[in-house]
């Protein structure tokens, strides 16, 4: 598939994460990879329809210091 996909790091963004997931969707990116740092708030479940429809790929990651881990396995 061609397209043009994104990944992000976040973390308790669950009040705003459906608003930028469809703003995403409206300027044409066609994948997210998402990595959720230990979120505490419902975002797994406010992105849930998404996820399970395959436009984000979801990870969650756990820990402190763990951006540049991530940020490695977004380059490959």
């Amino acid at each position: 598939m061609n397209g043009v996909a994104i990944a992000v790091i976040v973390k308790n963004e669950a009040p705003y994460i459906k608003e930028w997931v469809e703003y995403y969707k409206i300027i044409g990116i066609t994948k997210i990879y998402l990595y959720d740092n230990d979120s505490q708030d419902d975002l797994k479940d406010r992105i849930k329809t998404d996820v399970e429809s395959g436009y984000i790929d979801y990870h969650p990651i756990h820990g402190k210091v763990r951006q540049s881990e991530v940020k490695s396995k977004m380059l490959v």
